[in-house]
């Protein structure tokens, strides 16, 4: 038997909730459909998600944000060093205008505070434990032989790889960067409030603000280069990647591995389909150098939720918004693309070109505002 919902959601992870905690109101009523079990995600450590300050103001607008729950620290500077010391790209809010570049909050309190919100909200009905199908003809998802959900609207957040996306023949473009990922919680001394992104032949080093007395670093490493920092291995001798991070970080010590993961994106054609809207890593997973994965998928649902209800009505979507998503999607994978191509690979051109570049950017607060919003969605 089938029940009617205005919108459906498939995924209950960060973007599949906020999503649902967006629209959800008395005029459009929610059900929210997770694989696993939609329960919190408690940790002792600190998973690092880096907001931009167009993300955090939303969750502010939205009644969202709390940052003792959060664990947020705010950013107010922002080094970029490019493959020498000379060659630096350096942010300031106050520079910017604004009152400050972000906030670093922890990525695993955050989906529990969203998770808790949209079981207190009375327009979202959570169903969970269970893993669905598609029959999109008549905008319908199976949940078993005897139970499904019509729809009016569908969100699709199931994560890379979406088995939805492959029942369309989307095509995905997949990048290996020939990389993997390290989230690593330590201490350090270092300033406050001040986020680092370090280049070099190695990878790619973020440095990050934590809460209180743990603070974070996320090393992109090119493989050939893993077995000289055995991150996980008991032998893990710190003083190799302490010299990556000079001069901005000193007396590193207490690195503890939270986790890893091989560092391959991918990226569908197209982000929606009639009245299915495919978000966050369903539609791309991004290269972590400029946190713009999450970040992206706030802006997608900022501008949707800023149309009226009734434009969620089947294929309705109004075209302005979705012409600003593409275009503010294309832009994305461009940015992403010249940076991984010039200043993530010590190459002859990135070598030569890095002084010039840095230049320019430092020289000029215009071009510093224009890059920090196209690279770094601030």
């Amino acid at each position: 038997m089938a029940t009617n919902k205005d919108t459906v959601i498939i995924g209950g992870g960060l973007v599949g909730c906020l999503a649902g905690l967006s629209i959800a109101n008395k005029d459009n009523r929610v059900i929210l459909v997770e694989k696993k079990k939609f329960t919190k995600i408690l940790s002792d450590d600190f998973s690092p998600l880096s907001l931009t300050a167009n993300s955090v103001d939303y969750l502010r607008m939205k009644k969202i944000w709390d940052s003792k729950i959060l664990k947020g620290t705010p950013i107010y500077n922002l080094d970029i060093k490019l493959f020498n010391s000379f060659n630096t790209i350096t942010l300031c809010a106050d520079e910017l205008g604004i009152p400050e570049l972000g906030q670093v909050v922890d990525k695993a309190s955050l989906l529990s505070h969203l998770r808790a919100l949209c079981i207190n909200n009375k327009f979202i009905e959570i169903v969970d434990d269970i893993d669905v199908n598609l029959d999109s003809h008549n905008s319908m998802v199976i949940l078993n032989e005897k139970s499904s959900i019509k729809y009016k609207q569908l969100f699709i957040t199931d994560g890379v790889n979406s088995k939805f996306a492959k029942q369309f023949n989307i095509h995905t473009k997949k990048i290996s960067y020939d990389q993997t990922s390290f989230i690593l919680n330590c201490s350090y001394d270092s300033s406050e409030n001040s986020a680092v992104q370090i280049f070099s032949k190695r990878g790619v080093f973020a440095v990050l603000p934590g809460y209180k007395k743990v603070k974070s670093i996320v090393a992109t490493i090119h493989n050939k280069y893993i077995n000289n920092y055995n991150f996980e291995s008991t032998i893990f001798d710190e003083s190799h990647l302490q010299k990556d991070l000079l001069p901005y970080v000193r007396n590193l010590h207490n690195t503890k591995l939270i986790y890893s993961h091989p560092l391959n994106t991918s990226r569908l054609d197209k982000w929606h389909i009639n009245n299915i809207i495919f978000l966050g890593n369903s539609s791309q997973l991004l290269h972590p150098f400029g946190a713009q994965g999450f970040n992206f998928s706030v802006d997608c649902i900022k501008k949707i939720n800023s149309i009226n209800t009734e434009a969620l009505d089947g294929d309705l979507l109004n075209s302005q918004v979705k012409a600003e998503i593409i275009n503010k999607r294309h832009s994305l994978f461009l940015g992403i693309d010249f940076v991984s191509s010039l200043l993530m690979k010590s190459t002859l051109l990135g070598n030569i070109s890095s002084p010039f570049i840095s230049g320019i950017i430092n020289k000029s607060s215009l071009i510093k505002k224009r890059f920090s919003k196209r690279i770094l969605n601030i």
